[in-house]
């Protein structure tokens, strides 16, 4: 048997204590990697919705402004350069006030021009008059013949007609010139003033947008799919940005048969029943309709919250609970101060049709269990998310 030396005990002794550092450190980094891993956890925000069950109602809101029933776009019925504008923006005037003024130097010629041409018609009638009168005499007593008498007859009667249509040009140069001055049909308020001083305009064009006043109406543009479902009379709610905490509730004035201008909706008008005195034309507002969620029986959730797999198609439910709450608490979730969470839950679902909202589940879910809306393909089974707001979602 070979003899051990002191050198090999040395050389041994500090591979054994080598080994023994390295397994150490090993197991210190696997702990640390260990901590960072938990320390590096993801939370994805994702958008979530409750699902409505079969016949369910669903509110759905679209945005509008705000304006008068009774709208007049305010134009003169002649062209020319403005001289003045006597109104502003949000003046309240009385009936036959004045709002505005071309400039009259032209239309006071044309006037001009008219009378001295009705003037000149006159003189001729009355010599064309005294002639046929005089030639009448003469007939009478031989002294010229019929042809005359005739010829003098026409010619009065012609002169007669030159001074009524001179006249008639004098009459519409004067309600030309009074066309020079416009002014309000009615009592109301200035919304709008779309035209300036020393602007030309030509008759027709909007010089000022006056409001008549009566219950205020909201005009908001409908989708396709959603307005057969909208009817005149129906009763909806009305939400104003300046008045969050005052509802009103209003009703379907008019519904629109075809798509506005250049677009894909369809116009509808809500009219507020009450309490309007403090709506502006120009306010912003929000309607509320009540549809309801399926007409055909079955569940309907939006396309984005479907995903597919080698299993399937799935969505993920979300039970919601609260940053250092357990994930049963849902009191927990919804007292916390520091936001909602949740965590998911992968869950396969049978399709149905596809409609004009959404997706049909035809199996798999039920109503009232929450689902990921938005965010799917960022999140896995059992993962803790955070619920966002629609304003918050990127």
């Amino acid at each position: 048997m070979r003899k051990r030396t002191p050198q090999y005990e040395r050389k041994r002794s500090g591979l054994r204590a080598l080994a023994v550092a390295s397994l150490s450190l090993a197991l210190t980094v696997s702990a640390c990697q260990e901590d960072v891993d938990e320390v590096a956890e993801v939370v994805r925000g994702v958008l979530t919705q409750e699902v409505q069950g079969p016949g369910a109602s669903r509110l759905r809101s679209f945005s509008g402004l705000a304006r008068s029933r009774n709208r007049t776009d305010l134009s003169f019925r002649v062209s020319g350069e403005i001289r003045k504008i006597h109104v502003r923006t949000g003046d309240t005037l009385e009936a036959g006030a004045l709002v505005a003024e071309l400039d009259p130097t032209d239309f006071e010629i044309s006037l001009r021009e008219a009378r001295a041409a009705l003037a000149q018609a006159e003189a001729e009638k009355r010599n064309a008059e005294a002639n046929y009168k005089r030639m009448r005499s003469l007939y009478e007593s031989e002294g010229v013949s019929r042809g005359d008498l005739d010829q003098a007859r026409a010619s009065a009667e012609s002169s007669a007609a030159n001074a009524s249509a001179a006249e008639n040009r004098v009459q519409q140069a004067a309600r030309q010139l009074r066309y020079t001055t416009l002014r309000t049909p009615s009592e109301g308020a200035v919304s709008a003033v779309p035209a300036d001083t020393s602007e030309n305009v030509q008759a027709g064009e909007p010089v000022v947008v006056f409001q008549t006043g009566g219950p205020p109406e909201v005009e908001i543009a409908m989708p396709e799919n959603l307005i057969p479902s909208v009817e005149t009379g129906q009763v909806v709610q009305i939400a104003f940005g300046a008045f969050p905490d005052e509802p009103y509730q209003g009703v379907v004035r008019e519904v629109g048969i075809a798509p506005a201008e250049g677009e894909s909706t369809y116009p509808v008008t809500v009219q507020v029943q009450a309490d309007w005195d403090k709506i502006r034309p120009g306010m912003a507002a929000d309607v509320a309709f009540d549809f309801a969620s399926s007409e055909g029986g079955l569940i309907v959730i939006p396309a984005g919250a479907v995903g597919h797999d080698r299993s399937g198609h799935f969505v993920y439910l979300v039970t919601l609970v609260a940053a250092g709450v357990d994930s049963g608490s849902q009191a927990g979730a919804q007292d916390s101060g520091v936001g909602t969470f949740g965590t998911t839950e992968k869950r396969s679902v049978v399709l149905g049709e596809i409609s004009a909202e959404g997706l049909e589940i035809a199996s798999g879910i039920r109503g009232g269990e929450r689902i990921v809306v938005a965010g799917v393909p960022r999140i896995r089974e059992g993962m803790r998310v955070r619920i966002l707001h629609e304003g918050e979602w990127p």
